[in-house]
């Protein structure tokens, strides 16, 4: 199975051919070359030198950089999806895929580390006439314990908010689940994939499949002062504290459970309780912060804290945790 910094590389090429097709309008065409291999490092701790070489070459475009003067001629060569050598004589790697630049420019391209465009989850299934309060909460547990929920099963890849994304400059993203609970599995994707290739004698390839980079990247957790579902338990942000940590106190079950009941969320929830996947915390201030370490160490789960606003109270914390932290910054909107 290839891996997730191999596809990368490989789809690099894909990601020009949108870029291509949103910018022709204006006159010019832009190419987008993004550091995607930083944040499939970042989540999965795989190293490029545990990989097969995969070695790209854009030549001949006006290349801009991010603090330098643009070049006009210039040469960038990537391997492994991390961009190697930049500059009007770079010399291209023997056996690299050239791809010509002639005419185009390339600015570097941003990552969006949170976002639901383009993906389109399921409905919860509903009780038609509820009955019992255990009917009525079974329905809020299925609204809140989706950890079994992969954001890349349910990409729409002609999604116009992916194409929109595309056009602002940002060429992937993760892809993360909504609402509260044990929300479901973030997946890193590209937010274009260019024209189809035309087809003979075959049926059409699957295009969701080209979108997605990391299948799996991390479980996202989430508190509310309302939690979704209506207003059965739990109904206040106590109640889905208490709610998060017995589903892990459930998986935690599961895992003894002889003969094992058929818990999908339950299932789901095994990498996260073993270390081979981080959990992501949605925590904005100090005191969310240090509540979702706390639950990071009883269960001995990776932590990820993303949407973070306040942490410079917390940093001793966090780094004593081994935490990663995806910071939120406010941008001024037109």
């Amino acid at each position: 199975m290839k891996s997730a910094i191999q596809e990368t590389a490989k789809a690099t090429k894909k990601t020009t051919k949108l870029a291509k097709s949103s910018f022709e309008k204006h006159g010019f065409v832009i190419f987008v070359v993004t550091f995607v291999i930083f944040v499939v490092s970042l989540f999965s701790g795989v190293s490029a030198q545990q990989e097969a070489s995969y070695t790209y070459a854009i030549t001949g475009a006006r290349i801009v950089p991010v603090s330098a003067a643009a070049i006009d001629n210039g040469t960038i060569v990537f391997s492994d999806g991390l961009i190697i050598a930049v500059g009007a004589n770079v010399t291209v790697p023997a056996g690299a895929v050239i791809v010509p630049g002639k005419g185009l420019t390339v600015y570097p391209g941003l990552i969006d580390m949170g976002s639901s465009a383009g993906f389109e989850p399921p409905a919860i299934p509903r009780s038609e006439n509820p009955q019992t309060t255990e009917d009525v909460e079974r329905v809020k547990r299925e609204t809140l314990l989706r950890a079994q929920l992969r954001a890349a099963d349910y990409m729409n890849p002609n999604a116009g908010a992916l194409g929109k994304a595309a056009e602002a400059g940002i060429t992937s993203m993760l892809a993360t689940p909504g609402s509260d609970g044990v929300r479901g599995q973030s997946a890193l994707v590209f937010t274009a994939l260019g024209t189809d290739v035309p087809q003979i004698g075959a049926l059409a390839d699957e295009r969701r499949g080209s979108l997605v980079i990391k299948p799996v990247v991390a479980l996202h957790v989430g508190t509310a002062d309302r939690p979704a579902g209506g207003d059965a338990y739990p109904n206040s942000l106590m109640g889905l504290v208490a709610f998060n940590r017995q589903a892990f106190l459930d998986a935690q079950w599961y895992q003894q459970a002889r003969p094992k009941p058929h818990a999908p969320a339950l299932e789901a929830m095994q990498p996260a309780l073993s270390g081979r996947m981080p959990v992501a915390f949605r925590a904005s201030t100090a005191h969310e912060v240090l509540r979702a370490l706390d639950m990071a160490k009883a269960f001995k789960l990776d932590p990820i804290i993303t949407t973070a606003r306040q942490v410079d109270s917390v940093t001793t914390q966090l780094k004593a945790a081994n935490a990663r932290v995806i910071y939120m910054t406010q941008t001024a909107r037109s």
